[in-house]
């Protein structure tokens, strides 16, 4: 038997995301006869209780409950962005030098970045030791601030390979990066689909909702990040109480300590005079619990590439209303698998949100049809699948050409 392919996955820290979640799915899913898989953070393990850890929104209980090792490299925790303290020159160094030793004591031969940090990091220690870096990149946005643009062009222009998640961010970031020689594979994330683990009477009592049959619930599940359309989402929520006074609107996330944009969008609910109507509510537990309780799904974000909720509703033939940004129309069609619309638009949001509310017979062929694409092309086998070629082929273990490349 030939030897397994020893492959490292870098991470910043392990909140609740895209990228998290994704690579949840890959290590239960990866096969463990071809692959040793390991996963590391930059940020240490905030040694908080199971409890503490799911009230902050992070994922290491989950990989826990899976049966998946995180190893840390021992750096203290950056609230709410990395970009900014971590990139200092000492603590970069330290953070390269921690994991070129981490690579040389566990024989790494393939880096999988995730993270702005941990990519930039990654690219670094990758060039030090000799092996090769896949860096997963779901936009170009992160490497605009200042001082990250010529570090971010090089990393990403030195990968081995780069993987993002639609076609429209594998063609933003060919472009950006003004290099034709490094291979972009387009991967959509595959999900199990979310299972409840408690009651949808339970979730609604601890959420302060009413019993079922008293009002409906329109959802939304995000980081509390403006970016996400909470504000817009709220402008359209007037217009549909209107016509469905029975409503309830109900953001699950976290604020990943942004709480500036989490005040201001308190005070906006306020002024509105939603407070009973336009729920934040932070869930420690799995998201299949909430998303039992929805009727409608909303996902009105002004910014994204292929979001790991949408791919969540389309599993649980969700009806929903969805924004067209990034690669979410590779796989919503418009009056087919959902309701698009422009983002940043509360008057076409709300007439939407008020067709589904209407016409609950039309938002379920809605949603059957999407969960007929994500069976067909949104699961975890599809995506292991994928990577697992491309895993092979950068370790020089096989010509992976079964992996799609933009």
């Amino acid at each position: 038997m030939a030897a397994r392919i020893r492959s490292l996955s870098v991470l910043n820290k392990l909140y609740r995301g895209g990228h998290e979640n994704r690579l949840l799915t890959l290590a239960q899913t990866l096969g463990r006869e071809r692959f040793e898989h390991r996963i590391v953070t930059l940020s240490r393990d905030p040694g908080q209780s199971e409890e503490e850890q799911r009230a902050a929104g992070s994922l290491r209980p989950d990989y826990a409950a899976a049966g998946i090792e995180v190893d840390d490299l021992g750096l203290d925790p950056i609230g709410g962005g990395w970009s900014g303290r971590l990139i200092a020159p000492a603590k970069f160094a330290t953070a390269v030098q921690r994991l070129v030793r981490y690579i040389r004591d566990f024989d790494i031969q393939l880096l999988d970045a995730h993270h702005t940090v941990a990519m930039l990091a990654a690219g670094v220690a990758g060039r030090l030791t000799g092996v090769p870096v896949i860096q997963t990149a779901y936009h170009t946005g992160v490497w605009q601030r200042p001082g990250l643009h010529w570090p971010g062009r090089q990393t990403l222009s030195n990968a081995a390979a780069i993987v993002t998640d639609s076609r429209f961010r594998a063609d933003e970031i060919r472009k950006w990066i003004h290099c034709d020689s490094v291979p972009i594979h387009v991967i959509p994330t595959g999900i199990p689909e979310p299972v409840p683990t408690v009651s949808a009477e339970h979730v609604r009592n601890e959420l302060g909702l009413p019993p079922a049959g008293e009002c409906r619930i329109v959802g939304q599940v995000s980081g509390l990040l403006e970016f996400k359309g909470h504000l817009d989402l709220l402008e359209a929520a007037s217009r549909v109480l209107a016509e469905h006074p029975d409503v309830i609107f109900l953001c699950v996330g976290f604020s990943r300590g942004f709480t500036e944009y989490e005040t201001r969008l308190k005070n906006r609910i306020a002024e509105l005079g939603l407070t009973d109507r336009f729920l934040l509510r932070g869930w420690p537990g799995p998201i299949g619990d909430v998303w039992q309780i929805f009727d409608v799904f909303a996902h009105p974000s002004r910014f994204d590439s292929l979001p790991l909720v949408v791919i969540e509703a389309m599993a649980l033939a969700k009806p929903s209303v969805v924004t067209s940004v990034g690669g979410i129309t590779e796989f919503v069609e418009n009056e087919r698998s959902g309701l698009v619309i422009p983002s940043e638009s509360p008057e076409p949001l709300a007439a939407s949100l008020n067709r589904l509310l209407s016409d609950p017979q039309f938002g379920s062929r809605l949603g059957e049809n999407a969960r007929q694409t994500y069976e067909s092309e949104l699961t975890p086998s599809a995506m292991t699948q994928a990577i697992e070629s491309l895993y092979s082929r950068v370790a020089g273990d096989e010509d992976a050409r079964s992996v799609r490349a933009a």
